[in-house]
Parts: structure tokens; C-alpha cells; sequence
């Protein structure tokens, strides 16, 4: 195969759903790590009489999404037989078409990539007509999985990062029906840390209407206000006038009863005083009264930008003489030119790169993931964020970087809100591999101290042009069966190891090392913690991605916010004779998600 010419490689991929996108209809995935809420569009796709308990070759895919309790039941009632009477023969699913898409149903398994398995659960479905209710246990479905649609966020997708895990210590202190669309001032306040989308989702899933039956009305609540104490919850906003918002992830509270067990995450607005826990106090929190420990000699913290009109998109940093100092002491003398050079529209992504494209996509800046790196005084101070490829995936394509180095925004100071400072500590134990499980492992447990102790000898770059913004090194963990595998490292601070299983001119050929990559994640046994999976399957790339699911808060805090990625990337190769030709990257990469 001729090498492909990379300064032309072109990158062509559509932007992946984001939790700020959570009222979005999103896809159904490959594999369920927990309960979806879905919706039946074609009852047609039913199988009546599927007969999965002869059908051993399936049962060891779907007891690794259900377990083996909920598989049994599967097994005893997913055929027309354990129905109810009116859907327990064709002629009375002829009937009731209509009323069987009007099911309350939770995806709870696909298998053979073309199938679903539906629970119909009795909680929830109280008002269907009598002889189609589920009565003392839930039913199940097998159905084509095209015959149903995602009516909510899966519970991966739907989870802000970052938030802080408080306990309800005071449920009377509830508002069950609280309108929260009436009190503007809160408004912006929600939106920093969900999104435009995700607003909505917090004022229509706050309301009791919404909530599991067990906490539906006020006679429910009052049987059940000890329990609340029991749920995981986050503290999304606060202090709000006394108020707080908190955040109860599905995913995180199926050990709560039945009746009190969300399908879908909720929120509730409490009384400040109903709540216990770290960042609780009694006035509205400031991202200027953050502490800052540099543990890399640059001032690095997480951003959020609040104001998009407030971009500088052609500064004269070569004209700002305190400009030109503090890049110096952030880039140094090897990045400081390149960082110069993508600090302004000319180095941009075309969807940003003219005013006229900004102009359509202002509010989509607040979904940039950025980091502060530091400032600078012109009329104003002036805030320098940095836009990393890897954390910024999720952007619409003509948004996102144009490759590894990212890219430099200017913003003035008071259109950002920045947060806290990024530290790196160390492990304890020296990393050793000897197969894959063990490799990918010792990669997980690196990512506490930005893979110190795998992190080889530098990649040097060839020489001419300007300095990269990221360098490459060569990893002490080479995964088994792949090509290379790197540390990457981002301005000193961003760190990720990739391992690249080859670049095909056939898809089925890159398909197969994928598919083959997949189940080797998926039969790993990952020591640092439990993991949702799920699959995009887009027009110009493929990713399985797994991110950690913590039920029982013993993660360790360096690992929350983690993400594991099996890809095949399309891109546009050039031979030696300059003639195009498609390309298939496989790669696997882990990273952390800030």
C-alpha cells in the first residue's frame, strides 16, 4: 500500500451526540449496559414464538447485558404464551396495534446485532387496558430492533461530568412541582452546565409528574420520604435563592425499589438544607475563588465560555508586548510560533474561520471543551483556551480541530467562567504487561499520573515547518496485536495513549480487526472499574466507547472521568502519483474526558 501523504490526509466524520443534545433522538446502541427507555414504533417487528431458549448461541451475549436473573425471566416470559390475553394470540395483536405502541418498555439487550429484547414492566404501564396490563412481573419482547425508537437519553450519554456526588439528608425539603421555567434568573446558571437542550430536559424531569410512581404525587412521597434519602444524587446547580438542583442519574439508582427505581434521569429542586456534602454552602459559588496548584509551571484549569460575542479572531499577538511574554513563558521557544499561528481565525476550523460562519454558530461555542491556560492584558485581560481534538469530537465536523495540535481562542476575561486547576499524581506500583488485558490495564491505571511510568522516549519530528503543539512518545505498553502504540501529549498537560491496528483500503477488511478489537475490550477484566459500552455508527466513522459506570463510589477519583474508544475512521488517502483513494483507520485509544 502506497503511504499515505499525511499533510493531505482529509478528515471527513459527523459530529457524535453530546449530553447537552439530551432531548435528541438518539440511536439505538450495539450493546446495552443498562436500561434505555424506548418506544415501539412497528409492533410488526414482534415475535410472538421467537423460541430463544433453544437458541443457546445467543444466551451468553444477552446474560452479559441483563445477568442471569432478568435472562431467566426472559426466558419464561418472552412468548406469546406468558402474555396477556389480549396480545397472546396474532388476532388480538391485530387488534390492539395501536395500544402496544403506547407501552412503557425498557431495552434491556440486543443480540445478533439486529435484535432487541423489550421489558414491559408493571410499574408504569398500570394504564393500559386490562387485558394487556402486565400483572404481578414484567413481560419481555423480542423484537427487530428497528421496530423501536430511544424516547430519552441512554444513561452514559445523559451524565454532566464533573459534578459533586451531596446526599439527601431532608426529602420534606422537595419541590415536587417547582416551575423552574418561571424563575429566569436561574436560567443561564443551568444552561453553563447542560446546555440549551439540556435545560429543557432538567424543567420537564423535575416535576413529579416524571418521576417513578413511588414519588408521583404527595400520598406516594409521604410513603416514601425515608427512601429518597437512599438515592445517588449530584449537585447540578447551587445555590439558587436557597434552592439547589440535584441530579439522579438511572443508571446510578437501579438498586432503589421498583416504585422508586427512575427509568430515565431525573432532577429534583430541594431546600438547601435538605442536602449533606462537599461544595454545599450557603451563597452562590465563584469560579474566582478557585485554588490553583501548577504542578506542570502553567496555570491549567478547565473553562466554560459564557459569552461567544466576545471572541478576538485576528489579534496582533506579535503587537502586544505582554502578549508576547506570556506565551512565551506558557509555549516556550519550541511552541510558541505554532501557537501563535493557531491563536487566530487563519488557524481555525472552517465552520469558525470567517465572521460570517461564527455569526451561524455562535451558541455552539458554549460546547467547546477548553482549558485555560493563562492571560494576557490588552484593553482588558484576555483569557488563552486551548481546544483539544480528542475532548471536542462531539462538534459539529467544520467545528472541530483540524488535527492533533487543536487550536487557540482568544476570549475576553469576563466571557469566561474558569474552573479548577488540572494535578497529576503518581502511582505507586511499576507497570508490567504480558497480554492484552494486562496492557490495557496497566494503560487505565496510567492515566492517574498522564502515563509517567509507560511514557517512552520522544517521537522526534521531522525537521522544517513549525512546531507541533503535541508530541508523541513511545509507549512502554505496546497492546498486543497492534501496529504502534503512542502517548500523546498535549501542551504538557493533555495526555492520551493511542494504539493503531492498521490503516486498509477495504472496509470489510478494517470492519473485521474492529469487530475482533471490540470483543477483545469487551472479555478484558478491567480492575479499575465498571464500564456502559455503547456504539456510533456514522457516515465516516465508527467508535465503540466505554466510560465508567460507579455504583458504589469506590472509584478512584483520577478515573471518573475516563473514556475508552475502539474506532475505524474513514479518511482520503493520496498515492505517490497524487490520486486519491479511501482509507480505514483502526485505532484504540484511552483518555481522559474533562
Amino acid at each position: 500500500m502506497k503511504k499515505t501523504v499525511v499533510n493531505q490526509i482529509l478528515f471527513f466524520w459527523v459530529c457524535l451526540i453530546t449530553f447537552s443534545a439530551l432531548n435528541a433522538q438518539t440511536a439505538i446502541p450495539a450493546r446495552v449496559s443498562s436500561p434505555i427507555p424506548v418506544k415501539i414504533t412497528d409492533s410488526g417487528r414482534l415475535y410472538s414464538t421467537f423460541s430463544l431458549d433453544e437458541k443457546n448461541q445467543f444466551h451468553d451475549e444477552i446474560k452479559k447485558q441483563t445477568g442471569a436473573k432478568v435472562f431467566a425471566d426472559i426466558l419464561l416470559y418472552s412468548e406469546e404464551g406468558a402474555w396477556p390475553s389480549d396480545i397472546s394470540t396474532l388476532d388480538g395483536r391485530n387488534t390492539n396495534r395501536a395500544s402496544i405502541g403506547r407501552y412503557k418498555a425498557n431495552l434491556v439487550a440486543i443480540f445478533d446485532k439486529d435484535y432487541a429484547i423489550l421489558e414491559i414492566p408493571v410499574a408504569g404501564n398500570e394504564g393500559m387496558p386490562s387485558g394487556m396490563r402486565p400483572q404481578k412481573h414484567a413481560i419481555y419482547f423480542v423484537i427487530g430492533k428497528d421496530g423501536v425508537e430511544p424516547t430519552g437519553a441512554t444513561y452514559a450519554a445523559a451524565s454532566p461530568s464533573g459534578l459533586k456526588k451531596v446526599r439527601i439528608v431532608d426529602s420534606g425539603q422537595l419541590y415536587s412541582t417547582y416551575d423552574i421555567q418561571a424563575e429566569t434568573p436561574w436560567h443561564d446558571a443551568i444552561k453553563k452546565v447542560v446546555g440549551e437542550n439540556g435545560f429543557q430536559d432538567v424543567v420537564t424531569y423535575s416535576n413529579e409528574k416524571n418521576w417513578p410512581v413511588g414519588i408521583s404525587n404527595l400520598d406516594n412521597w409521604r410513603e416514601n420520604k425515608l427512601k429518597m434519602n437512599d438515592y445517588t444524587v449530584y449537585l447540578l446547580v447551587g445555590n439558587l435563592d436557597g434552592k439547589v438542583i440535584l441530579y439522579c442519574p438511572a443508571g446510578e439508582n437501579q438498586y432503589m425499589p421498583s416504585d422508586l427505581k427512575p427509568s430515565r434521569d431525573i432532577y429534583f429542586v430541594m431546600g438547601l438544607n435538605g442536602i449533606e456534602g462537599d461544595g454545599i454552602s450557603q451563597s452562590n459559588p465563584s469560579a474566582d475563588d478557585t485554588e490553583v496548584e501548577d504542578t506542570n509551571g502553567k496555570d491549567v484549569r478547565m473553562a466554560q465560555i459564557d459569552n461567544p460575542m466576545e471572541l478576538y479572531s485576528t489579534f496582533e499577538i506579535e503587537e502586544n508586548e505582554n502578549a508576547m511574554e506570556v506565551y512565551q513563558e506558557i509555549f516556550g521557544d519550541e511552541y510558541r510560533d505554532r501557537a501563535i499561528e493557531l491563536s487566530t481565525e487563519e488557524g481555525w476550523p472552517s465552520g469558525i474561520s470567517t465572521f460570517s460562519a461564527r455569526d451561524l454558530v455562535r451558541e455552539e461555542f458554549k460546547d467547546y471543551n477548553v482549558y485555560y491556560l493563562g492571560e494576557f492584558m490588552a484593553t482588558e485581560p484576555v483569557a488563552i483556551l486551548y481546544v483539544a481534538l480528542d475532548e471536542n469530537m462531539h462538534m459539529p465536523e467544520n467545528m472541530q480541530p483540524l488535527d492533533e495540535d487543536g487550536f487557540i481562542l482568544l476570549f475576553k476575561k469576563s466571557a469566561v467562567t474558569i474552573g479548577e486547576s488540572i494535578g497529576v499524581e503518581e502511582i505507586t506500583e511499576k507497570p508490567s504487561a504480558d497480554n492484552f488485558e494486562t496492557q490495557l490495564n496497566t494503560l487505565l491505571e496510567g492515566l492517574k499520573d498522564d502515563f509517567k511510568n509507560i511514557k517512552g522516549n520522544q517521537i522526534v519530528e521531522k525537521e522544517g515547518g513549525l512546531a507541533s503543539l503535541s508530541k508523541e512518545y513511545q509507549s512502554r505498553i505496546v497492546l498486543d496485536g497492534s501496529e504502534k502504540t503512542v502517548i500523546r501529549e498535549n501542551l504538557g498537560f493533555n495526555y492520551s495513549a493511542q494504539a493503531y491496528y492498521g490503516s486498509f483500503r477495504s472496509k470489510e477488511e478494517a470492519m473485521d480487526i474492529y469487530h475482533q478489537l471490540v470483543q477483545k475490550v469487551e472479555k478484558a477484566s478491567l480492575t479499575c472499574c465498571s464500564f456502559v459500552q455503547d456504539e456510533q455508527d456514522l457516515e465516516n466513522i465508527i467508535t465503540t466507547s466505554w466510560i465508567p459506570f460507579d455504583l458504589s463510589g469506590k472509584m478512584d477519583t483520577r478515573l471518573k472521568d475516563i473514556v475508552m474508544e475502539v474506532r475505524v475512521i474513514k479518511l482520503l488517502g493520496i498515492d505517490d502519483n497524487f490520486k486519491s483513494f479511501d482509507e480505514y483507520s483502526v485505532s484504540l485509544s484511552v483518555y481522559h474526558q474533562k
